[in-house]
């Protein structure tokens, strides 16, 4: 039996979720608040140590505490040299950030009371940063490039034991607004590589590494301009070119993913691309973002 089928012999969910979405944004937080306080009030302190020992989410981390923290500010500081200013974000972002600009089923993340969810990802928070910076469109505006690093919580299980829940991770991103000839999109895109490129050859420089860009659409005048840029630039490990169409449409135009060898597995560190969520969140179809993103936690356990 499924858990609708189980769900629906107790209650009538169809009925109740018709009532509730009629609820206003307060209303409905109302709501929340006093069936939270309902059903803690039941709540033993038996019932709270098996919760606790029982639950995926409230596991600590298998991690020295010390030297990630000191891997935390090496990579900071090491961002913070080009140009990218650090962040220190709330563990907590608006209802939505995923779901509502970044294509992620809502499943996925942990929504909790007054409006909010848990952080699941570090770029959808920093864009909604760079959005409210350059909201009001103007050209002028600088470009922003910001950095942080936190664990993020994520919902969906794994059979893989290693997969946790939360994790920690490092997110870069880099917002500003068109110039032509998709000049923003291929200088962050080569900032972002060149980034990573530096940073994992400072912290695993005895692994051996590649990186992959992938071209998201096929005859667009993107890919001329990057593959005449690609043939100038010079990268400290391999980087080669594919075709891959996108079929999550997460990314625009381009994405790239760097691998490193551990033994005989790839294993798919840090990855990036451009994304169209300032573009709905100004809204202005000028704006541009590039992301990407760097598994610290995984670094730290597989490579110190």
């Amino acid at each position: 039996m499924s858990s609708d089928e189980r769900l629906n012999k107790k209650i009538d969910q169809e009925a109740i979720l018709d009532q509730l979405s009629q609820l206003s944004g307060s209303e409905f937080n109302s709501f929340l608040l006093k069936l939270f306080r309902n059903r803690t009030e039941n709540i033993t302190a038996g019932d709270l140590m098996r919760q606790y020992k029982q639950s995926r989410f409230t596991k600590e981390a298998a991690i020295d505490p010390i030297a990630f923290k000191q891997l935390e500010l090496r990579l900071l500081e090491y961002a913070q040299g080009r140009n990218f200013k650090p962040l220190s974000l709330s563990p907590l972002a608006p209802l939505g950030t995923c779901s509502a600009i970044g294509r992620v089923n809502q499943n996925n993340v942990v929504s909790a009371a007054r409006n909010t969810e848990a952080v699941s990802d570090l770029t959808n928070v920093m864009a909604l940063k760079v959005a409210q910076e350059h909201s009001g469109g103007s050209r002028d505006f600088k470009d922003l490039q910001y950095v942080a690093t936190q664990r993020t919580t994520r919902s969906q299980a794994f059979d893989n034991p290693a997969f946790a829940a939360h994790f920690g991770i490092l997110s870069l991103v880099s917002g500003g607004f068109d110039r032509g000839s998709f000049v923003f999109e291929i200088e962050q895109l080569f900032k972002h590589i060149h980034f990573h490129h530096g940073l994992l050859k400072n912290e695993i420089g005895h692994a051996e590494s590649y990186t992959v860009i992938m071209l998201k659409q096929q005859e667009h005048p993107f890919n001329d301009f990057l593959k005449q840029r690609l043939a100038k630039e010079k990268f400290d490990i391999p980087v080669k070119l594919i075709h891959e169409e996108n079929p999550t449409d997460y990314y625009d135009l381009v994405q790239f993913k760097n691998y490193t060898l551990l033994g005989e597995e790839e294993v798919n560190l840090a990855d990036g691309g451009l994304v169209d969520w300032t573009q709905k969140l100004i809204p202005n179809k000028k704006h541009r973002l590039f992301i990407s993103g760097l598994g610290i936690e995984l670094v730290h356990k597989l490579f110190q």
